[in-house]
């Protein structure tokens, strides 16, 4: 039996910044909420993170961290309104074997469509997939107008706002783990950043992200939204927006909206948000920044050009990405023809007429897609945001050179093909990451029987740890084909998971195209 001071012995890691205990859950060693940068408060406000004001002692690390304040987003990855918020939230969470010795390494980063979410919500626990021989690493970083908003058409008084601290954090935290994640017995040299929706755009972002390189050695990206990023003078006026109605004075507006309370800048940025967009939703106002220093260029311009991170990736979407922003009344992604017909404005006049046939429009005399309108152009819409720029990040990365797999996530637990929500966004998550217990698990997988629970968590939590562990998504000897342009073999992840060659060619076909105005 291991002894109470070698467990103990096990718990503590010295750090740069100092030492932390953690704890042991279900044979898991856990540490919570540990600083991998400076409080982003006062003066650091819209600053890029700071390295972290060392302390003495050790420091308990058996709670996560609090969160980014945001308001409830019920659709995009909400935190509880018991968990705490501060502008204090640059941490992140670690789980480790006890015999870990130089393991890969699995960094999470939560979605949350860059408004909301937490890495240390029960949906996240690293747990199940530390037991497969990967340490994982969880982190919480700025959202919304703290993070993702571009503010430096603000600058004056000798203040200088920096763009992308929702980019600039999660790299300082990839910077902590090459530092640091030996200690916890993981290896600086190989690690998987994995990302879910906004999440996935990170990931898909990280690749064209020239400070990252180096930083990670292969990628997972699920359900990203790969096209949003925007140049800086696109979201320019979102800053200006942003000041009169916070009713600063223009003069001296930088240093007044560092003294505007966080939560009067979060009630007025999220209205600003909605605004924009119900407007248009080709540009997002929490949102990668093509700045031309953290961001040079446009994510899937750095794909298709070969300048992107030349490292193993698999990417994929659900196969009902669209109904959970069905009803959205400020929706994510466009779910009428008049929005589908903005998302491709001023693109190529034949693509938008494949578009108009394929998704149900029917003054032409095209064939309607499905009955319902409007579930027509929410289809659309999701393939117009995730799955077809999904595969040609895919297509580009193929053609690169890069070892590259593609997933369509296909399962649907009885209670969501009950509730018309099928293999919605953000469906896979409990599976991967085994929480059936908490809210979200009993709600998605409860009234699937356990061994479907087991079928389909071992096929994701395998795969995605044997890509973790050896560059390739194995499953019990099982190994997926590699995605190639020719045939574009894609693995469907159900009950009974195959391989289907080009499965979502009429969508392909439909947008192929389409240029997106970043």
């Amino acid at each position: 039996m291991t002894s109470t001071l070698s467990v103990t012995d096990a718990l503590t890691v010295t750090t740069a910044s100092g030492s932390v205990r953690g704890a042991v859950r279900a044979g898991i060693r856990r540490w919570m909420g540990i600083p991998y940068a400076a409080a982003p408060v006062g003066q650091l406000r819209w600053h890029a993170p700071q390295p972290v004001e060392p302390w003495r002692g050790v420091r308990a690390a058996t709670e996560p961290g609090a969160a980014c304040p945001q308001q409830p987003h019920p659709f995009t990855g909400g935190i509880s309104t018991r968990f705490a918020q501060s502008e204090d939230c640059l941490t992140l969470n670690v789980f480790s074997p006890f015999d870990a010795d130089r393991l890969p390494v699995l960094v999470f980063i939560h979605g949350g469509a860059y408004r909301s979410g937490a890495s240390g919500i029960p949906e996240y626990d690293g747990t199940a997939l530390a037991r497969r021989g990967v340490v994982v690493v969880t982190l919480s970083y700025r959202l919304g107008v703290f993070g993702s908003m571009d503010l430096r058409a603000l600058n004056g008084d000798g203040i200088a706002f920096d763009a992308n601290c929702t980019l600039r954090d999660q790299v300082a935290a990839l910077q902590w783990v090459r530092d640091a994640i030996a200690g916890f017995g993981g290896d600086p040299g190989r690690v998987t950043i994995v990302g879910e929706s906004s999440g996935g755009n990170a990931i898909t972002t990280l690749l064209a992200t020239p400070s990252a390189r180096g930083l990670f050695q292969a990628a997972i990206a699920q359900s990203p939204h790969p096209q949003t990023a925007h140049r800086a003078e696109k979201k320019a006026p979102h800053a200006e927006m942003l000041a009169e109605r916070l009713g600063v004075d223009r003069r001296h507006a930088a240093r007044e909206m560092l003294r505007v309370p966080a939560s009067r800048l979060l009630t007025v940025a999220a209205a600003l948000d909605r605004d924009i967009t119900a407007e248009s939703p080709l540009v997002a106002a929490f949102s990668p920044t093509i700045d031309g220093d953290v961001l040079p260029e446009h994510p899937l311009i750095a794909l298709r050009n070969g300048r992107a991170a030349s490292v193993p990736l698999i990417i994929g979407t659900n196969r009902d990405e669209y109904s959970l922003f069905e009803h959205g009344r400020a929706p994510v992604i466009p779910n009428t023809e008049a929005r589908v017909r903005q998302l491709v404005e001023g693109t190529d006049p034949a693509a938008w007429a494949r578009i108009r046939v394929l998704y149900g429009e029917r003054a032409g005399g095209g064939a309607a897609r499905v009955a319902d309108a409007r579930r027509a152009w929410s289809i659309a819409g999701g393939d117009g945001v995730f799955r077809v720029p999904s595969i040609e990040v895919a297509d580009a990365h193929a053609e690169a050179g890069n070892p590259t797999w593609m997933y369509r996530y296909d399962h649907a637990s009885p209670t969501l093909r009950l509730t018309g929500l099928g293999a919605a966004h953000g469906t896979e998550l409990p599976y991967l990451f085994g929480t059936f217990g908490t809210p979200v698990g009993r709600l998605v997988a409860g009234a699937d029987a356990a061994r479907v629970r087991r079928r389909i968590g071992n096929v994701l939590q395998g795969s995605w740890t044997g890509f973790v562990r050896d560059g390739v998504p194995a499953h019990r000897g099982w190994e997926w084909p590699r995605y190639e342009t020719d045939r574009r073999r894609t693995l469907a992840i159900e009950t009974v998971s195959r391989v289907l060659d080009d499965p979502d060619r009429e969508a392909r076909l439909a947008w192929s195209g389409v240029l997106y105005d970043y």
